[in-house]
């Protein structure tokens, strides 16, 4: 017998009058065409760890506490910064000789036959196509209890699922997508199978678990809740701890206002299965759809253009991205095709300059070629950007500049630098022999360049945050 709060047990006082009145409509639709297709289901499991699993998800879930998010900084960030006067200062240092990427075309995308396919879809620029076993596409969530989702997870687990995780797999070798970019090929595979939210959960959960992720599927308010279990922290997401791991929530759509706790089965589908890894070892293969930008700025009353062009389709895929812990932002490149193409503008203003002018000349790039904004106001929520993602945006606050003017240090000077947190605010500072205001990093002076710090040379830092401790420092590798 199940006694849970959401369990089978209580589902006559989950339902109460509305059961009663509606049980004809329920007996002539969709609870007749329920039963018709549990009895008609395939009666042998294809994995037998889930003749195992199937008796924990029919055994009374355990209660989890939700855990509030995590900010990424103590204090709401300034929504303006203040200004400071360029001056010029005799340039020190050897003269840089940048490094150019030598040129290679876009990569032919391996061709992808959809003919016969049972669905099919564009997946940022990627027309795919997958053959899905019909019976997965009629199996329903019902009753709304732990015991819908063990009759799901029946169903699925004796349907022909093998198959679609086969091609899943294929599609995500083939394309090279990380493990964000195969959860939002599932999600788009559901989404195209079922029109009910919680069926598309328990679906995207199942096929995520056979495709080795540590997913967790709970039940709050009858409804499904998926958390799941990542290699780098998340901000701004629920969470729950299981057997001392977090658990985040997978969705950053689902309202958490009233639910202060969710209910699952106390146990691990499977002891091998992995958490997201969000780092980069290289792009996705998205189709190359070329998008031109340019950009203007000043510096010393003298304007400057840069241009380049980017992949919109890597664009959009970066957009759907949780907010991760920073060094997954400080250790992401920028696309070859992207860093090429700018290197090559930049090239002219900095190549053959000495070091600290081009330093300079950087640094006011990053200060002055984007509007400040911050996130609340231009997103609506905080995102901290990829260095791809700041370019291609006309507005950007303080991480994002931090990121890029990091990246570009890094790439073109090859010198050492470190993303500085403060409680509301982001900076940078870098290994150099100069003076001016400074950070000790295990016991070596970083010299402070703020990026976000209009018209401030190296060596200057906003006064409220001068000699004050950061909270964090990100090392760059």
């Amino acid at each position: 017998m199940l006694h849970n709060k959401d369990g089978g047990v209580k589902l006559f006082k989950l339902f109460g009058l509305f059961s009663i009145v509606f049980v004809p409509f329920l007996v002539a639709g969709t609870f007749e065409h329920f039963e018709r297709f549990h009895e008609s289901a395939f009666v042998k499991y294809s994995d037998a760890e889930d003749i195992a699993f199937k008796k924990y998800l029919d055994t009374e879930f355990k209660e989890f506490v939700l855990q509030e998010p995590i900010s990424r900084y103590q204090k709401e960030k300034p929504s303006r910064l203040a200004i400071t006067q360029s001056l010029k200062r005799v340039s020190v240092g050897p003269r840089v000789d940048m490094n150019i990427p030598k040129y290679k075309a876009p990569k032919q995308i391996p061709t992808y036959s959809l003919k016969n396919k049972d669905i099919i879809f564009n997946f940022f620029g990627l027309d795919l196509g997958f053959n899905i076993d019909k019976k997965i596409a009629e199996i329903k969530f019902y009753p709304h209890t732990q015991v819908g989702i063990s009759k799901f997870f029946e169903h699925l687990a004796s349907s022909e699922y093998a198959y679609l995780v086969s091609q899943v797999q294929l599609v995500a070798k083939r394309y090279k997508l990380n493990d964000w970019g195969v959860n939002l090929l599932v999600d788009k595979i559901a989404k195209k199978l079922f029109k009910q939210k919680d069926e598309k959960d328990i679906f995207r959960w199942f096929i995520l678990s056979k495709l080795g992720y540590d997913i967790r599927l709970t039940l709050a308010k009858k409804h499904v809740i998926l958390f799941f279990l990542t290699k780098q922290k998340i901000y701004y997401r629920y969470s729950l701890v299981f057997q001392k791991k977090r658990y985040y929530s997978l969705d950053s759509t689902i309202e958490f206002k009233d639910i202060t706790s969710v209910y699952s089965y106390n146990h691990t589908y499977n002891k091998g299965l992995k958490g997201f890894d969000f780092s980069f070892k290289g792009f996705s293969l998205f189709p190359y759809a070329k998008n031109l930008k340019e950009i203007q700025f000043r510096e010393f009353s003298k304007s400057y253009t840069v241009s380049f062009e980017y992949n919109k389709n890597l664009i959009d895929f970066l957009a759907t991205y949780p907010q991760l812990e920073e060094q997954v932002y400080f250790h992401t490149p920028l696309e070859l095709q992207t860093k090429r193409t700018l290197f090559l503008s930049l090239q002219k203003y900095v190549d053959a300059k000495r070091a600290s002018r081009a330093i300079e000349f950087l640094l006011h790039f990053t200060q002055a070629a984007f509007e400040y904004q911050t996130d609340k106001k231009h997103f609506g929520y905080e995102k901290m950007m990829f260095a791809e993602e700041t370019l291609v945006y006309d507005k950007s606050d303080c991480e994002d500049r931090a990121v890029l003017f990091s990246y570009l240090i890094n790439e073109i000077l090859h010198i050492s630098s470190v993303g500085v947190v403060y409680e509301n605010h982001f900076s940078t500072a870098l290994y150099i022999p100069l003076e001016g205001d400074k950070i000790d990093v295990h016991g070596r002076d970083f010299i402070l360049s703020d990026p976000s710090y209009l018209n401030a040379n190296i060596g200057y830092e906003f006064a409220q945050y001068r000699n004050k401790k950061p909270r964090r420092i990100i090392f760059v590798k």
